[in-house]
């Protein structure tokens, strides 16, 4: 019985780890945004250095170094933001957890038959796009923020360019980011395992 919920409980582990070092590498670091604002409108709606300082204000706010410029954003884009970043607050403590369960359970054994079926749970994940704006839209946010709709951005609204939110592309690139760079790291990690 204890030996069944070691594997589950690594898998898991490893399963939100792995998810939290793709979503930390979008989130806390500027490529990503910048990457996105390639394939969208947001430097010609914004400006290229416009574009440059709210992005760094919403990375500094994420990271706890700074609070989001109170004339730049809206009340409703403030809510929104302190949400997210809870949640983020939430998913780095989990994480912090996460990788400590994993030294404490650590079994080489375990972990080579766990990463066997890590990369196919994160493609499983794929079976999502064909319905990803409804599921993004009806369940997610739902889901995350209840009946809070601060999350529903204008045009007049920062959030409303940064984020592609006429087309929605920014996060359905995120999403694919999630579900394949995760994907690919188990599937490496089992692969150095293997050779060591």
């Amino acid at each position: 019985m204890i030996f069944r919920f070691q594997k589950q409980l690594l898998f898991v582990l490893g399963f939100f780890l792995l998810l939290w070092i793709a979503l930390a590498l979008m989130v806390y670091l500027p490529f990503w945004y910048s990457f996105n604002y390639s394939f969208q409108d947001t430097y010609s709606e914004l400006g290229k250095e416009a574009t440059k300082i709210y992005t760094s204000d919403l990375i500094l706010y994420f990271l706890h170094f700074d609070s989001l410029d109170e004339n730049a954003w809206s009340t409703k884009e403030k809510v929104h933001y302190a949400d997210v970043r809870s949640l983020y607050d939430i998913a780095f403590v989990l994480a912090l957890c996460s990788v400590v369960c994993l030294f404490v359970f650590w079994r080489r054994d375990f972990v080579l038959e766990n990463l066997k079926y890590l990369p196919l749970v994160f493609l499983s994940l794929l079976l999502l796009l064909p319905v990803f704006s409804w599921f993004w839209i009806q369940v997610f946010h739902p889901l995350l923020f209840g009946h809070n709709e601060s999350w529903i951005f204008g045009s007049d609204e920062i959030s409303y360019f940064l984020f592609d939110l006429e087309s929605g592309s920014f996060f359905l690139r995120s999403f694919l980011f999630l579900a394949l760079f995760p994907a690919f790291l188990s599937w490496a990690w089992r692969k150095i395992l293997l050779r060591t």
